[in-house]
């Protein structure tokens, strides 16, 4: 068994025990950082100056019982800006959580390389372009120095382009031609002249057709292989080499772009969230922004991803009348149907984002404040400039 085989399955537990360790020894680090970095106040006072001053939003110190975890929520959820920043985050989990697990496989059979080299490729793309992604969003967050809804119309527009990236999956490979699952047998093709198509669903071949019906094949069974009613000695489990698809390229720089765009505006979504709401609520406001991430983002995102590739299946392997995996995989129904649902979460993300902006531009307007002095924002009348009478107003954007 080697690793171009289907079959093959790997050591697939390392990869959690290296991230163990890997948290473990990074926990030990977190230890050593003190309540509050030098800067705080500094940071603290600065936000005072793009402070809302709304009553909704104002900071009422929830959090020292029990009892005020109702009253936090009914104040967070009814917070449309953080909502629709929240959603606009899950809602792009969805489509990442699904690339995430499926993107190996998908790569595996459009270009039948070994799931191996796939999942290198696939995980490790993932992994790295969007920790560039991530990375480029804050950067350009305070390069160009967005505050407010700058910042929403910022994610708005890296949405557009991330919906308009999600074309490329309709960049799809030729199949590999196997006989009795997407061509006829060689004898049948003689006899019927049939042609070889170049994208084709599966021809209700059986290893039972007309060439090999006598030789009484299983026809649950791929494998081995049979000529003359005989096992081939060469044949070995497993694809075939086939030649590298000229599309591969044009796919993996799409889906490299798609995915710095679909993570370009997660670190300036998250400065949304936390400039808008209260202080005392951040934490909070990160523990439900997690919860919908892995509730909504992480289980609906698996689940769609893999009823497309389900669908796109040629060739089951069946053990009593049960489907186990996929043999082989129609590359043009694939794509058609990747395309399909990604474009419909990257059209939500668009919606979303256009809503977050539109309420986050209103809510500045209908909200107007005065500048006093260095230390932030008070309301009008108000000439105390002392940072403690003003920390119920800490709800920046």
């Amino acid at each position: 068994l080697t690793s171009s085989n289907i079959a093959w399955v790997g050591a697939w537990w390392m990869g959690y025990l290296g991230i163990i360790i890997l948290v473990a020894i990074t926990a030990l680090f977190m230890f050593a950082f003190p309540r509050h970095l030098p800067s705080y106040y500094h940071t603290r006072q600065q936000r005072l100056t793009e402070v809302n001053i709304s009553t909704k939003h104002q900071d009422h110190q929830y959090g020292h019982n029990m009892i005020d975890l109702p009253k936090a929520l009914k104040q967070l959820l009814s917070n449309k800006i953080f909502m629709f920043a929240s959603f606009g985050i899950t809602v792009d989990k969805v489509a990442i959580n699904g690339l995430t697990i499926f993107l190996p496989q998908y790569i595996q059979a459009q270009t039948g390389y070994s799931l191996l080299f796939a999942s290198m490729l696939g995980g490790g793309m993932i992994s790295f372009i969007a920790s560039v992604g991530q990375i480029a969003g804050g950067y350009l967050i305070k390069r160009w120095r967005l505050k407010g809804s700058q910042i929403s119309r910022f994610c708005f527009i890296a949405a557009i382009f991330n919906f308009l990236l999600g074309g490329i999956y309709l960049i799809s490979c030729p199949n590999v031609v196997i006989a009795g699952i997407n061509t006829p047998y060689g004898q049948e093709m003689a006899s019927h002249n049939y042609t070889v198509p170049q994208h084709s669903r599966h021809l209700n071949i059986t290893p039972t057709s007309q060439c090999n019906r006598h030789c009484s094949c299983d026809p649950a069974l791929f494998e081995p292989v049979y000529k003359n009613c005989s096992c081939v000695a060469s044949a070995t489990p497993g694809f075939c080499p086939v030649p590298v698809c000229g599309h591969l390229f044009l796919l993996i720089i799409g889906i490299t772009l798609s995915v710095i765009a679909a993570y370009i505006s997660y670190s300036p979504t998250l400065t949304i969230i936390l400039r808008n709401v209260p202080e005392s609520q951040t934490s909070l406001a990160l523990g439900v922004l997690g919860f919908m991430k892995r509730m909504i983002g992480g289980l609906l995102g698996p689940v769609f991803l893999g009823i497309v590739m389900d669908n796109a299946c040629s060739l089951w392997n069946v053990e009593c009348g049960h489907r186990q995996f996929c043999w082989q995989y129609d590359n043009t129904t694939m794509s058609t149907n990747m395309f399909a649902t990604l474009i419909v979460f990257k059209g939500i993300m668009v919606i979303i984002y256009a809503l977050l902006w539109f309420y986050h531009h209103k809510d500045e307007k209908n909200n107007s404040y005065t500048l006093r002095g260095e230390i932030g924002l008070l309301p009008e009348g108000d000439h105390d400039d002392n940072l403690t009478a003003t920390q119920p107003l800490l709800n920046s954007k």
